[in-house]
């Protein structure tokens, strides 16, 4: 409808930004610049149209977000878990002024949960775990014994973070590509080299064909670590701001007049 304007004489368009609209003010803005990614933000606020191909983290790009990991062994590690029946994954992050640094990476196939904390205490048993597992975690029952896979981690010691119920797929994805670049500029998410599954999966998970499904059932699975990375993002840095517009300015007119 709004081409129509490009073709037809009868028909006309106008586009008009957040700021331009005049019911938001410039603050909110800005806040919302800082908060979300530069495709989200374009959509949303600046009345454009746009189109990030099948590729679900746009945001990601080997050159900038790929680097060495070089701060200070961490004493605290921030562990982004997923449970899989016979697969289980899990990316390690350093958490420093607000920047998530992919460190490591865990991926053990023909698996359950007693297994991964096995492999979780062995590699960093000696530092403060946080975990941030999917949510559905809480009933789930991957391990061997039957038991939940977060009453597993609790038991073993870790710091589980969880919310009571999933977020919208679309709004975790957001939170994401904000974290990778938001529309400032500004990058707040790495990944260590030595984390290669990752960074092929943040690099190459896309959408179904003609929709905006995530691909979860294609030749390789690329979904596992990134949704590993997509809850500890969601939980840590949610793109759930809510920006109330000012009171509408009314104008009073006669008609026919």
């Amino acid at each position: 409808m709004y081409n129509n304007a490009t073709t037809d004489e009868d028909w006309a368009s106008w586009r008009v930004s957040t700021l331009e609209g005049g019911f938001v003010d410039a603050k909110e803005v800005e806040d919302a610049k800082k908060l979300l990614d530069s495709k989200t933000f374009a959509q949303e606020f600046e009345a454009d149209f746009v189109q990030s191909g099948s590729k679900i983290f746009y945001s990601f790009s080997r050159e900038h977000n790929v680097r060495p990991y070089e701060g200070e062994d961490p004493r605290i590690v921030y562990i982004g878990q997923d449970f899989n029946v016979g697969f289980m994954t899990a990316v390690i992050f350093s958490l420093k002024d607000d920047v998530l640094h992919a460190v490591d990476e865990i991926v053990l196939t023909s698996s359950n949960t007693d297994e991964m904390v096995e492999e979780i205490k062995r590699r960093y048993g000696n530092k403060k775990i946080f975990v941030f597992p999917d949510p559905s975690s809480k009933a789930l029952k991957s391990s061997a014994s039957g038991r939940s896979d977060i009453s597993i981690l609790s038991n073993a010691g870790f710091i589980v973070k969880a919310p009571n119920r999933h977020t919208p797929v679309r709004d975790t994805i957001n939170a994401v590509n904000s974290m990778l670049l938001s529309a400032s500029g500004e990058r707040r998410m790495f990944f260590d080299p030595r984390c290669k599954q990752t960074i092929e999966s943040m690099d190459r998970w896309e959408y179904k064909e003609g929709s905006m499904v995530p691909d979860k059932n294609g030749a390789v699975d690329y979904s596992h670590l990134c949704d590993c990375v997509r809850y500890i993002t969601d939980y840590l840095f949610p793109v759930r701001k809510e920006f109330k517009p000012q009171q509408p300015q009314r104008w009073g007119h006669k008609i026919g007049t």
